[in-house]
Parts: structure tokens; C-alpha cells; sequence
């Protein structure tokens, strides 16, 4: 174990990350890239994440902390990560440990994708992804069930095909420091 996280193994390799932060939890939290064994040479992630009716774009070099904050707001919207390539994803709230260089997104790197109905389409596609995790299934293995473009299916999960997704979406247990 390496600062009470768990060593990263190929299994543990994803494109795709779901995860809540508590709802009563306000103040910094963080995702961890780590690379995996079949990765150990990456330079660079490229990084998407969804949160409710936000969503950042960023990159990111092995063994750096995403940090930003969540408000006091009383609600746990699902947080999609998207990393091309592969990476194994801790999230953790507070302070993140000091092992690890730390990248600050600030309230300026997020951009705002609501519309008329963005609480109903960013709920559904909330579920949906859940509902993706909780079978261990890709986004690409819906796209041949459900006979849609990979756009359109994308679309529908509210992620963008431009970080694809070869292993199943993963659903993480909370981390903290």
C-alpha cells in the first residue's frame, strides 16, 4: 500500500470513472491519476470531467491530484471522469496528501452545459451512466445494443466520444486522506 491506497493493477485500468462525494461534505476534494501496468510510460492524460451541469477539460501528468472544491449545497451529483489513456482513478475529499504534485482547477476552468433542460437530461444521463457502472459495461458495448451512432450514444450518456472508452465504467468506493 502506498499512503493507505491500494497498488494500482491492470484490472483496475479504465477510461471511464463514476463516483459521489458526500453530500454533506463541503470544502476540497481530488482525483489521483495514477498510471497502470500497461501504461507506465504515459506522459500525459487527457482528462474529462462531468459534474451535474459542469464540466472541465484538462490534462494532467502521471501521479498528479486534480484538486477543486464542492460547495455547501447538501446534494452528491455523480462525477464522471473520462482519461485517455487508461488510468486508475482515486477520489478523496479534504486535503490531498503531499505525495503527489497537485494541478488546481479554479471555478474558471469549468464550463457551465446546462440548457431549458438540463436537470432532467443531466439526471437521466446520470442514471444511465450508473446504470453502465453498476453492469460493468462500455459506453461502445451500448452503442451496438442500443444500434446508435457512437455520437448519438455518447450524447445520450452526456460524454464525449473524443475520449474513448476501452474497459468497463468503474464504480469507486470513497477515498480520504
Amino acid at each position: 500500500m502506498l499512503l493507505g491506497m491500494p497498488e494500482v493493477s491492470a484490472r483496475s485500468e479504465r477510461n471511464v470513472w463514476l463516483y459521489n462525494f458526500p453530500a454533506e461534505h463541503s470544502g476540497p476534494v481530488w482525483e489521483l491519476i495514477r498510471p497502470t501496468p500497461s501504461s507506465p510510460t504515459t506522459d500525459m492524460y487527457r482528462i474529462q470531467i462531468r459534474w451535474g451541469t459542469w464540466e472541465v477539460l484538462t490534462t494532467a501528468k502521471p501521479g498528479t491530484i486534480l484538486e477543486h472544491g464542492k460547495g455547501d449545497d447538501g446534494m452528491s451529483y455523480t462525477v464522471t471522469l473520462l482519461v485517455e489513456p487508461p488510468a486508475h482513478v482515486f477520489f478523496g475529499i479534504h486535503a490531498p496528501p503531499a505525495a503527489w504534485p497537485v494541478k488546481l482547477l479554479s471555478n474558471d476552468d469549468w464550463r457551465y452545459i446546462a440548457d431549458d433542460r438540463s436537470e432532467l437530461v443531466t439526471s437521466f444521463q446520470s442514471k444511465l451512466r450508473r446504470i453502465l457502472a453498476s453492469c460493468g459495461r462500455t459506453p461502445d458495448e451500448l452503442v451496438e445494443f442500443l444500434k446508435l451512432s457512437t455520437a448519438d450514444t455518447y450524447w445520450l450518456l452526456g460524454l464525449r466520444p473524443s475520449v474513448q472508452n476501452e474497459g468497463p465504467v468503474s464504480r469507486q468506493t470513497h477515498q480520504t486522506k
